[in-house]
C-alpha cells in the first residue's frame, strides 16, 4: 500500500507503466517483462521523474537473480540520467551480490540465457556475456568471470574477493621450515638445493608465512627476478585485498622503500587505486574507525576523491553506507574470519554506539 500511495503523485507514463507491469507480480521475474522500459530514452524519462529511481530499486528486488545483471548494466550504462545517491544504491546491490560462482545462466541483451559452468571453455562467448561486463566489476561473481575471460585489466583484478590461486610447492619441506622461522640464510641454502626460481606461488608462501625478512632480502637482492615473476604493483594489490591490516602494512612499507610512490601511483585499467582493492578485502573493513590499512593508504597518497569509470568516488560510496549496511558487510566478513572483532569489532548493531564516517 505504501508504494501505491506514493505512485499517485507520479506523472511519467513510463514509470507508471513499469510499476503496473510488476505490481501484481511476486519475485523472480524475468527481464523480458521490463525490457521495453530499459531503453536509453525510457531510462532518461525514469531518471527525470518524481519516483523513477525509487521504482527502479523496487524493480531490482522483483527480478530473478540471473536477470539482475542486465538490469544493473543498463542502469550504469545510462548513469548520467540518475543521481549519485541512486547509483550508490545500485553499487551496493552489486557489492553484496553473492551469486553462485560455479554456475551462472545470465539473461543477455538479446533476451537469451547463457549457461556457464566454472570450467567454461568457450571464452569468446563468455567475454561477450553480461556476466563479464566492465560496468559490473564490483560483483564478486563478475570479477571471477571477467578474469576467467582475461579481459582488459584482469591481471590485477584476479587478486580481488577469492584471490589469485596458487599451488603448494612440492618437495619444499625444508624451505617451508625456514619460511616458518623467517630464516634468511637457511632459506637461501634450501632453495638452492631444490633449484627453486621465484614464482607467484613462492611469493605467496613467503607472505602467507609472514616471512618478512626473507621477503625484504628478495626485494634488496633479487628485485629484477622477483618483478619478472610478479610486478610489485600486483604484490601491493595482493596485500591490500587479502591480508589483515597488521600483515599488509609492514610489507607495503617495504614496497614503498624500494619503489617510492608505488602506493599513491597505482591505478588499474579502470582508474581504481588501492583503496578500491581494500574494499574487497575479506579480512578487513575499510570503513571501520580502527582500519589502520585505510589510514595507511590515505597517508601514502591514495586519493579518496578519484572517480572510477562509473563516475563515483571511494569517499562518496563509503560515506553513503548506512549503519545497517556497514553491519551487514561486517557480519559477512566475520562469518569467514573470526579474528576480525579483535581489531575491528561490530559497532553498528542497535545496542552499540554508532560508527563515524571517515574524514
Amino acid at each position: 500500500m505504501g508504494m501505491d500511495r506514493e505512485i499517485r503523485s507520479e506523472t511519467s507514463p513510463v514509470v507508471l507503466g513499469l510499476y503496473k507491469r510488476l505490481r501484481t507480480k511476486r519475485y523472480n521475474n524475468h527481464y523480458r517483462l521490463i525490457a521495453e522500459f530499459m531503453t536509453d530514452e525510457n531510462l532518461q524519462a525514469i531518471g527525470q521523474s518524481v519516483h523513477g529511481e525509487e521504482i527502479l530499486l523496487w524493480v531490482s528486488h522483483k527480478l530473478a537473480h540471473n536477470s539482475q545483471y542486465l538490469f544493473w548494466e543498463r542502469i550504469l550504462q545510462n548513469r548520467h540520467c540518475f543521481s549519485e545517491q541512486f547509483l550508490a544504491a545500485i553499487w551496493y546491490e552489486l557489492f553484496i551480490d553473492c551469486g553462485n560462482h560455479n554456475h551462472q545462466h545470465p539473461v543477455e541483451a538479446d533476451g537469451t540465457e547463457n549457461d556457464f559452468k566454472w570450467d567454461e571453455r568457450d571464452l569468446e562467448r563468455l567475454s561477450h556475456s553480461v556476466i563479464t561486463s566492465p560496468f559490473l566489476l564490483d560483483s564478486a561473481t563478475v570479477i571471477e568471470r571477467y578474469c576467467q575471460a582475461r579481459k582488459e585489466g584482469w591481471q590485477t583484478l584476479r587478486y580481488l574477493r577469492a584471490g589469485r590461486s596458487w599451488r603448494m610447492l612440492p618437495n619444499w619441506a625444508n624451505v617451508r621450515k625456514h619460511l616458518a622461522d623467517d630464516d634468511v640464510p637457511g632459506f637461501g641454502i634450501s632453495r638452492t638445493f631444490v633449484g627453486g626460481c621465484i614464482s607467484f606461488s613462492l611469493i605467496a608462501e613467503i607472505l602467507n608465512c609472514r616471512a618478512w625478512q626473507i621477503f625484504r632480502h628478495l626485494l634488496e637482492n633479487e628485485l629484477e627476478e622477483l618483478e619478472k615473476a610478479i610486478p610489485l604493483e600486483e604484490i601491493a594489490c595482493y596485500l591490500v585485498s587479502q591480508f589483515y591490516d597488521r600483515e599488509a602494512i609492514p610489507v607495503l612499507e617495504m614496497l614503498e622503500t624500494v619503489r617510492p610512490g608505488i602506493i599513491a601511483g597505482f591505478r588499474d585499467a579502470f582508474g581504481q587505486n588501492l583503496l578500491w582493492y581494500e574494499m574487497a578485502n575479506p579480512r578487513s573493513c575499510w570503513f571501520h574507525p580502527n582500519s589502520n590499512l585505510t589510514a595507511f593508504l590515505l597517508q601514502h597518497g591514495c586519493s579518496p576523491e578519484s572517480p572510477t569509470h562509473i563516475g563515483l568516488s571511494w569517499r562518496f560510496l563509503t560515506n553513503s553506507l548506512s549503519d545497517k549496511q556497514k553491519s551487514h558487510i561486517w557480519r559477512r566478513r566475520w562469518s569467514a574470519n573470526k579474528q576480525l572483532p579483535e581489531e575491528q569489532p561490530n559497532i553498528w548493531e542497535k545496542s552499540a554506539p554508532h560508527g563515524r564516517f571517515l574524514p
